[in-house]
């Protein structure tokens, strides 16, 4: 396996984040399942707020599938997380339990 699809295997990306969230409460969320090495939550240039989604990569694969198996159906702040694997990747995918759309699909939500 390469280095690059090894790091892939323990980067969950993590969609539809309420405003409030940020990097310490998804941290606080997710640090039960292993070591976190990164949590990434892309910034709107205009806002200055996240865009509503994070990456967070993990010390290994089996902490990040660990997260992904325990996190399912969990509420953090009134939005309630799903997983799915998104077709010829392998980050794994959280999003709103009500959004219409599959994971990886661009649009608004309905």
């Amino acid at each position: 396996m390469s280095v690059v699809a090894a790091a892939n295997k323990r980067m969950v990306y993590c969609g539809g984040l309420a405003e409030d969230v940020d990097d310490k409460i998804l941290r606080s969320a997710f640090l039960t399942f292993g070591d976190i090495i990164d949590i990434s939550m892309p910034l709107d240039y205009i806002t200055q707020k996240h865009k509503g989604f994070a990456f967070i990569e993990f010390e290994s694969a089996d902490d990040a599938s660990a997260a992904i198996d325990n996190m399912n159906d969990s509420e953090i702040f009134g939005t309630y997380l799903c997983f799915g694997n998104q077709p010829n990747s392998d980050l794994c995918f959280v999003y709103r339990q009500n959004d219409s759309r599959q994971p990886g699909q661009a649009g608004q939500a309905t």
